[in-house]
């Protein structure tokens, strides 16, 4: 499986408010593309959410269970209306439970992966968010997302949120005057 883009992430102190907007700004464009393409031009742009990657719940919050490299999303494809981007990280632990993230395509990722870094770092930092450019899963893709676990044994909650957006088709609202 062939890296398309690995490298690092970058923690918030170091990066600029004007970064972190043009980074937002260019996964928002990037969303709008990808929907653009299937003919879609009126489109909401909405903060990311555990659902929307797959996970359950409102909470950014899965178990680890063990040491190593976890699936925790397999298989969620998006619907034919909507796109997402992640672009950052942000961990409330206290312990260092989860060190690193794999963006994949596919099932599984079996279709390559689109992003992997480490972020250790983080858990030095008053401030545990960091960014990385934005990796963006266009209309039904499948997405399948990785997590580097140090928490070894079973019943280790890991909370780490994925900073990002969701474009999806705008609903189509009708005013009747009658």
């Amino acid at each position: 499986m062939a890296v398309k883009r690995s490298g690092f992430v970058r923690p918030a102190r170091i990066v600029g408010m004007d970064d972190i907007k043009a980074t937002e700004d260019a996964a928002i464009n990037a969303l709008v593309q990808a929907l653009a393409k299937r003919g879609i031009s009126d489109v909401d742009i909405l903060p990311l959410k555990p659902a929307d990657v797959g996970l359950s719940g409102d909470a950014w919050s899965f178990s680890t269970g063990s040491t190593g490299w976890l699936t925790i999303v397999e298989d969620k494809e998006l619907e034919d209306n909507e796109a997402i981007a992640i672009y950052g990280v942000a961990i409330f632990d206290t312990e260092m439970n989860v060190v690193g993230l794999e963006l994949a395509l596919g099932s599984g990722g079996k279709s390559g992966t689109k992003f992997l870094a480490r972020f250790d770092e983080l858990y030095a930092e008053e401030i545990k968010v960091g960014f990385f450019p934005p990796v963006t899963y266009g209309p039904k893709d499948t997405l399948c997302i990785k997590v580097l676990s140090l928490a070894g044994g079973s019943g280790v909650t890991a909370k780490v949120k994925l900073i990002g957006v969701k474009a999806k088709q705008a609903k189509q609202e009708y005013n009747l005057i009658g």
